[in-house]
């Protein structure tokens, strides 16, 4: 009874930080959807209090509803049959539980191990973060697939069109659904562009939803249809593309992801529009979990890194602790690189990395088993890593020096004219 009591109470102090709303929402913060209630009452204490008892039941209700997700994804053209396309759609089935005792209780306790206090900047921004931590997952949910396109009409305007995939399958256990459909190209006639596809140019981009059931719920992304020739990145996020300080220790890992606006390693999102512009793919493995993928979405649209296909991690809190949810999986990521490397045997591929954890060793094993298809690997050096470069280079004995490169600022890739021609990294057979 005692341990109840402490639960209703912390979830208590948890409720009333939050409905103080506001302070501390970050530019990467992802709301809950939950119904809106009209502000049609005056702003007197009987009828707030009436509008906010309101305000609570539709919470409520929304909380009863099952959501979906869906993540950025590609298409490749089929291997088997070159007139279709391979689509995987990947996503997520849950519902919010907003008024979950147990998730309050669960947060706050989290919320003590790191320090924070209650009522603060960084409390209000770490309730939003674990809010996808905290859901129930919906099993045996099904969803139907939309990709969205815009096709003439009469010759004047444009109208949006729409192609609609049903699922094969229905998520699992922990709510998650992964699934491949292959699509006729004379079923996408306004979908893709046929003729900038059969040449090296850049991927196409097309919007998708997914649609729940018969609950009818949406959620929005996009597919980037990737053409077989041409050059595509795999590159990890943390300290990679955004600050996180993996070395120096969890605590600060958590802070870095639950508690503060994310960061961008400065100079990034330079090096990879500059790849983009030369017509590069982007797909963006790593080891954090897909809970945090909204936020990653973002990040990525408010500092300017190109769009991409994700490759994250499952993780559940019900078996698992907050404080391994970055370890760093030495089967995961690889067997990602390999499975989308695997849909293109025509393109060159650069893994981007960096010192903090595995991928110096996981990439330099990629390379020597797919030695065409590695054009070149770059590892950034990070601050707090005790690896040297001689460490390094036992990691990639073997390998050509012109295959790989470490760095820490951006700009010694770039060089004086910002620029780094892809076709210039390396041939397409290592020596």
């Amino acid at each position: 009874e005692d341990g109840q009591g402490e639960a209703m109470a912390t979830a208590a102090a948890a409720a009333a930080a939050e409905k103080k709303g506001g302070a501390g929402r970050g530019g990467d913060e992802v709301d809950m959807p939950v119904p809106p209630v009209p502000a049609i009452l005056p702003n007197t204490s009987k009828r707030q209090a009436i509008r906010e008892l309101m305000q609570k039941r539709a919470d409520r209700k929304s909380s009863k509803l099952t959501q979906v997700l869906v993540y950025p994804t590609f298409a490749s053209r089929s291997l088997e049959d070159p007139r279709k396309w391979t689509i995987q759609f990947r996503g997520w089935c849950f519902k919010p539980r907003v008024h979950s005792l147990k998730r309050r209780a669960a947060v706050y306790a989290l919320a003590r191990a790191l320090r924070i206090r209650v009522g603060t900047p960084e409390y209000d921004m770490f309730i939003k973060r674990t809010s996808y931590f905290m859901v129930r997952n919906r099993k045996g949910r099904s969803v139907e697939f939309e990709i969205c396109y815009d096709s003439p009409e009469d010759g004047e305007g444009r109208q949006c069109g729409v192609v609609r995939i049903p699922s094969p399958e229905v998520s699992d256990k922990y709510g998650h659904y992964d699934t491949w459909s292959a699509q006729d190209e004379r079923e996408l006639p306004e979908v893709v562009d046929q003729s900038m596809l059969a040449s090296d140019a850049g991927p196409t981009t097309m919007s998708m939803r997914a649609v729940l059931d018969k609950w009818g719920t949406q959620a929005n992304s996009q597919i980037y249809f990737v053409p077989q020739r041409g050059w595509s990145i795999i590159s990890d996020i943390d300290d990679t593309v955004k600050v996180t300080e993996v070395p120096t220790g969890a605590e600060r890992i958590l802070s870095n992801t639950l508690l503060k606006d994310f960061v961008v390693v400065e100079g990034m999102q330079d090096l990879y529009q500059e790849w983009e512009k030369q017509g590069a793919a982007f797909h963006y493995v790593s080891s954090s979990p897909w809970q945090l993928q909204p936020y990653f979405q973002n990040f990525f649209d408010r500092v300017g890194l190109p769009g991409g296909s994700f490759h994250l991690k499952h993780f559940d809190i019900q078996n698992r602790k907050f404080f391994n949810i970055f370890q760093s999986s030495t089967k995961l990521k690889p067997d990602s690189i390999q499975r989308i490397m695997s849909y293109f045997p025509d393109r060159r591929f650069l893994l981007v990395g960096d010192a903090g954890e595995k991928d110096p060793e996981i990439y330099a094993s990629i390379l020597r088993a797919n030695p065409d298809q590695i054009g070149h690997i770059f590892i950034r050096r990070v601050d707090g890593d005790q690896r040297t470069v001689e460490s390094l280079k036992e990691t990639f004995e073997g390998i050509p020096d012109h295959k790989w490169t470490t760095f820490f600022d951006p700009k010694e890739i770039l060089g004086n004219d910002g620029k780094l021609k892809l076709d210039q990294l390396a041939p397409l057979s290592t020596p």
